[in-house]
């Protein structure tokens, strides 16, 4: 069963609270297989997420990043410019449930031709109407 969600999605590079990034955003979410959905509409930013204890991935118009923490993930983030190939370096997903809220942390590691870009923290919290 579809059920429209509210969904905050926090990021940040490191443990820097003012490098911290913040978007609201509106989603059908359901619950199926052990995995949870998000499809979002009319955004920019994701059209889908999938969230299981094991992987996350999360699509967008630009890419498709995949979470994982069994290894190394690489994904084609395409820009203007060319398409740039990366890596992600999962350390960590979490998903915590409570009655009417779902918080997926993630912590990873984004690279490109070998350099360290960055070291992320992505806190995706869910909130059931």
């Amino acid at each position: 069963m579809k059920r429209q969600v509210k969904v905050r999605i926090i990021g940040r590079q490191g443990e820097l609270e003012e490098d911290k990034v913040e978007k609201e955003l509106s989603a059908s979410y359901y619950f199926r297989n052990k995995c949870h959905y998000l499809l979002f509409e009319k955004n920019d930013l994701i059209s889908r997420l999938k969230a299981s204890s094991e992987e996350v991935s999360i699509n967008s118009h630009t890419s498709k990043m995949i979470f994982n923490t069994d290894g190394e993930t690489r994904t084609s983030y395409y820009t203007p410019y060319g398409c740039l190939e990366m890596r992600i370096d999962t350390r960590l997903i979490k998903i915590h449930k409570k009655e009417d809220l779902i918080v997926i942390n993630i912590c990873y590691k984004l690279s490109s031709a070998g350099e360290i870009i960055s070291e992320n923290i992505v806190d995706i919290i869910i909130e059931l109407e």
